[in-house]
């Protein structure tokens, strides 16, 4: 999986004027998802943002956990 992100900033300069920033990251990582017998899913994956720009950081990592449950059902699914 890769994701990118850009953002334009822009801000009043002391001395009159603009400064214009465009922090760019991209984030090559991987994301995989468990289904459970109970319906219930769990998805984790890890992701390494690395910034394109000089106004982007460097790099860093990403973690990511979720889970989902369906806790209520219709009448039609019990």
């Amino acid at each position: 999986m890769l994701e990118a992100f850009a953002n334009w900033d822009e801000e009043v300069a002391e001395r009159g004027g603009t400064e214009r920033n465009m922090p760019a990251v991209i984030s090559p990582g991987f994301r995989d998802a468990f289904n459970h017998p109970n319906d219930a899913q769990t998805v984790v994956g890890l992701a390494v943002p690395i910034g394109v720009t000089r106004a982007a950081p460097d790099y860093g990592v990403f973690i990511y956990a979720s889970f989902e449950h369906s806790f209520f059902r219709s009448r039609g699914e019990r």
